[in-house]
């Protein structure tokens, strides 16, 4: 895969991923406006997105890193920032899940949680599109570094 191709397949998953957002808003809004969503439904969805993510993040630790290595003189420290996103992503999806998994809690308090998973991955995704994913930096025309052409 090249460069170029990776770059518009994870901006692609992200939009996938942006939509799947909207329907946990959609569906916490229901349940806080209406009442419309029960705990269970709640508690579901979540997991089920968080499970989405943890896919999407393995996707780009098997195919982003390796390639940010190598694409220039920056590629490992952006590497490195990905990595220690990763990391940090994982530990805060753990206590997501932990929250969702409490049997006691209340549908708008999980409601509010799905609320904020949303707006914290939002965040996220527009910084990785904004530092690691822009055309400057995964492109498929190759630089190289001290070399001399004539």
């Amino acid at each position: 895969m090249t460069p170029n191709e990776l770059r518009e397949r994870i901006l692609s998953d992200h939009a996938q991923l942006r939509r799947a957002l909207a329907d946990l808003e959609e569906l916490s809004h229901a349940a806080l406006d209406r009442g419309a969503t029960g705990r269970e439904e709640l508690r579901r969805a979540g997991e089920h997105f968080l499970f989405q993510l943890e896919e999407h993040m393995r996707h780009e630790d098997d195919q982003l890193v390796p390639l940010l290595r190598t694409i220039d003189a920056w590629g490992p420290e952006r590497a490195h920032l990905v990595e220690e996103d990763h990391r940090a992503q994982r530990a805060q999806m753990r206590v997501y899940l932990d929250a969702l998994r409490r049997r006691d809690a209340p549908r708008a308090e999980l409601a509010d949680l799905l609320l904020e998973i949303a707006s914290w991955l939002r965040r996220d995704m527009d910084d990785e599109e904004e530092v690691t994913l822009r055309p400057d930096v995964l492109r498929d025309d190759v630089v190289g570094i001290d070399v001399e052409a004539g």
